[in-house]
């Protein structure tokens, strides 16, 4: 049996921090918690279970409790206003539709608007129309 090398092994890599020689919980003695990336590190202090930790919150909490932050009131929703079957307004005639979309063109562009782009304002007017 022959020992071969990793052709593709450049050897350390500068910066890499050393593998965290605590295991998983379980698995070690110490008292391990997550790093964050994959790995774990060991606690600073020792980790209580829940239950001893309320029972020493209890006992130990000489303050009042807090007082409870009272609800605000919030003001009910508006209702949405009815669907009207028909609308006040009179409808707009085809030389009304384009101009008012030549007038915000010009306004979003902030120049005059081409003979070809009235025209194509134009056919797109007649094109909705036509639905």
């Amino acid at each position: 049996v022959f020992a071969v090398s990793n052709p593709w092994d450049k050897g350390p890599v500068e910066g890499l921090k050393a593998e965290s020689t605590c295991k998983p919980k379980g698995t070690c003695a110490c008292n391990c918690m997550p790093d964050g990336f994959g790995g774990y590190k060991e606690r600073e202090s020792a980790v209580k279970p829940v239950a001893a930790q309320i029972v020493e919150a209890i006992v130990d909490d000489d303050s009042p409790a807090p007082a409870v932050a009272a609800a605000t009131k919030v003001a009910p929703a508006k209702a949405a206003p009815a669907a009207r079957a028909s609308s006040s307004a009179a409808a707009l005639s085809f030389d009304e539709l384009v101009a008012n979309s030549v007038k915000t063109k010009e306004e979003v562009y902030g120049r005059k608007l081409t003979d070809a782009e009235v025209a194509d304002l134009k056919a797109k007017v007649t094109k909705l129309m036509a639905m």
